[in-house]
């Protein structure tokens, strides 16, 4: 099965103010189809594309997304972050046991099971 890698440019899509919330959303309601394909393809790895956006029957209220895509959510959680935020906190694990301190692994130090990390 191959990889589609694709660069994550999230920031592209950091809402800065109320104006561009909604310059953004008007392009999400004018094209939603254009508009959510870009989200997914600039935003995540996938193993497959798809084959269809989104399609809808609105009288049922029934919606499908991203039909017959595939995608795994460690390389888009964890592996799509390592080579720029290997050393920030992936992850904050707060105990149920009172006192006890945090711990705040790295995205590097990540355990990933099934995989080995060279």
């Amino acid at each position: 099965m191959q990889l589609l890698k694709i660069q994550l440019t999230i920031s592209s899509y950091s809402i800065k103010s109320l104006e561009q919330y909604f310059k953004v959303y008007r392009k999400s309601i004018r094209k939603p189809k254009k508009f959510w394909a870009k989200i997914a393809e600039n935003n995540f790895t996938w193993y497959r594309k798809w084959d269809k956006v989104v399609e809808f029957d609105m009288e049922k209220a029934e919606f499908t997304w991203f039909r017959n895509a595939k995608l795994n959510i460690t390389p888009n959680y964890i592996d799509r972050h390592l080579a720029n935020r290997g050393d920030e906190n992936g992850i904050i694990v707060i105990s149920a046991i009172p006192f006890v301190t945090p711990t705040k692994p790295t995205y590097a130090s990540l355990p990933l099971p099934g995989i080995k990390r060279v």
